[in-house]
């Protein structure tokens, strides 16, 4: 059966979440709010970063959804990944799968990432993502990826933890006797945020960030950790649903439990590294959620590096992704 290749219109949107839920919904259940965030309203998103695959009656029997960063394009932060495009998902109706379609859609999203400028393409783990890349046990996708050019080259998970026999580990040296404090976030402290992370971790988390401040977010969902001068030398950035914004942790709300929370990312500058401090402001960000009334909290898009830092406070995966190679899109 043939099929042909539109421009998404917004108006479509309630058919295409629909179509996602119906491929992947059991685990990954996308929200109107989640589609609106992070497609619509993304502040990079333009027509023509997402294309519609109909059927010969009109029907939508899949979509890809593309990204370029185009948000302050001349942001330093983000100059390693101008030349970056990312297919940001590609979903085929299960019901078509197995017949050519994904191929198709495939090669018109390259092609359109091409003529953006993108002279590479990575897929999943965007800006402003849905997933950080294939899920680990979707072996058909898996083998799809990586026919067309994009294997998997190491995996990253969700971690999560209930919080009803949480008990925090005990409080370092450092806090203790050391002068390094970790508190909660203030609104109005957004520029000191900014200005830390220009200086300890310039590049995607920062702009990030400044994306999340630029659209509403609050320096009150962060906890900051302070050295003995008062500067700050480490954040960690927490999310609940009421919060503006659903954190890459809460994407797929619907399938966490009651009362749900999620921490990420975090950062501790050179200088504060190997004083216990990275679990304390773990823990201090936990316990700023349970004092907000989240009884079960997930970390996203962890690599296997950090998984053992996690494990003790009693982090666990439950979901894992593949991460691909990038493929370069010739002209």
């Amino acid at each position: 059966m043939s099929a042909t290749v539109a421009l998404y219109d917004p108006a479509e949107a309630p058919a295409l979440i629909a179509l996602w839920n119906r491929a992947l919904g059991g685990c990954f259940p996308l929200t109107e709010r989640l589609w609106r965030q992070n497609v619509d309203e993304d502040p990079n998103w333009r027509r023509g970063d997402g294309l519609i695959l109909r059927a010969a009656d009109g029907t939508p029997i899949g979509f890809a959804l593309m990204r370029i960063y185009r948000h302050h394009a001349t942001n330093p932060d983000m100059a390693a990944l101008r030349d970056l495009g990312w297919i940001m998902a590609l979903v085929i109706d299960p019901l078509r799968a197995g017949c050519g379609y994904g191929g198709q859609l495939l090669h018109a999203a390259e092609s359109r990432l091409r003529a953006a400028g993108a002279t590479r393409c990575d897929i999943g783990g965007s800006p402003g993502h849905l997933l950080p890349g294939p899920p680990s046990d979707d072996l058909r996708a898996l083998r799809f990826w990586s026919r067309h050019g994009y294997p998997p080259v190491r995996e990253v998970s969700d971690l999560r933890r209930a919080l009803a026999d949480w008990s925090p580990p005990p409080v370092p040296g450092a806090i203790t006797d050391g002068g390094w404090r970790i508190t909660p976030g203030q609104p109005g402290q957004e520029g000191a945020f900014l200005a830390a992370l220009s200086r300890d971790f310039p590049g995607r988390w920062r702009a990030a960030l400044a994306d999340t401040f630029a659209r509403g977010g609050s320096a009150e969902d962060l906890v900051e950790l302070r050295d003995p001068a008062g500067g700050i030398a480490g954040f960690l950035a927490t999310w609940r649903p009421e919060g503006r914004f659903l954190g890459p942790g809460l994407h797929w709300l619907p399938a966490l439990g009651p009362c749900p929370g999620a921490i990420g990312p975090l950062g501790i500058a050179p200088t504060a590294r190997g004083k216990g401090l990275g679990l304390a402001l773990v823990a201090g960000a936990v316990n700023l959620l349970r004092e907000r009334g989240v009884a079960d909290c997930t970390i996203d898009w962890v690599g296997e590096e950090l998984l053992d830092f996690y494990a003790h406070l009693g982090f666990r995966p439950v979901r894992a992704y593949q991460r691909c190679a990038q493929k370069a899109l010739s002209a």
